[in-house]
């Protein structure tokens, strides 16, 4: 699939056909039409937005030039199989163009190898909305936000366990974020 449209200028006739052609491509792959992950700069597909949403992203934002494979709008990427024993694990693929969001994929596989079904959890939280009435962000895009604040301001570890501890009960006991 051509991607050159990505690094022209946001107001040409490309440009404007390669996002047209991503939307498209991302809501053919998707099992959720009303929001996908938004690939622009700010979001950095981890957020969920509506086609309308990305679009004006990608036109006032630009693209994520790093975002050469679209694993997350349906584009499939090759994978190593290995086996340990009697169990075949699928190592996810290790893309200096992704390279944030697949070493943390990568982690999440290596702390997880003895427990697959553990590892398989974790992506599928991946996906999941923060709380159900929430539609723009992802468990994944929360922790992200968390750990970024954690690192920004040098949280101790046990402070910054023991407060995402008392937001977690605050949330699972149905008092839902602002």
């Amino acid at each position: 699939m051509d991607k050159l449209w990505m690094k022209t200028d946001r107001l040409s006739k490309e440009y404007v056909d390669g996002v047209e052609m991503l939307i498209v491509f991302a809501l053919d792959h998707t099992s959720n039409p009303e929001r996908i992950l938004c690939p622009c700069q700010g979001c950095l597909n981890l957020k969920f937005q509506t086609s309308t949403e990305i679009k004006y992203h990608l036109f006032s934002k630009g693209m994520d030039q790093r975002y050469q494979k679209w694993i997350w709008h349906g584009e499939s990427y090759p994978s190593r199989v290995f086996t340990s024993g009697k169990t075949t694990f699928v190592e996810p693929p290790r893309y200096k163009e992704d390279v944030n969001m697949v070493e943390m994929v990568h982690d999440a596989f290596e702390f997880c190898k003895e427990d697959p079904k553990s590892f398989q959890s974790r992506l599928e939280d991946a996906e999941k909305l923060l709380f159900p009435s929430c539609t723009k962000y992802t468990k994944l895009f929360a922790l992200m936000k968390l750990y970024n604040l954690k690192g920004k301001y040098g949280w101790s570890d046990n402070s910054f366990s023991d407060w995402l501890s008392a937001l977690t009960d605050m949330i699972l006991d149905g008092n839902e974020m602002p």
